[in-house]
């Protein structure tokens, strides 16, 4: 295994603007589309935890 750091960003107009760094773990032999598909995954997750998506149904 490699470590890859990666930055990620998450922007909603400009009061709510958050950026890290952060490191992810990959194969040796990762191709760089794994590494990019990895490093996808870890900004989705990264992101989530700053945002709280609500809705409400209407009838």
């Amino acid at each position: 295994m490699r470590k890859i750091k990666i930055e990620v960003s998450l922007g909603i107009g400009y009061a709510a603007r958050r950026e890290e760094k952060l490191e992810i773990e990959v194969e040796d032999e990762a191709t760089p589309e794994q590494i990019e598909m990895e490093a996808g995954e870890a900004a989705e997750q990264w992101a989530n935890n700053y945002i709280d998506l609500g809705f409400e149904i209407l009838d």
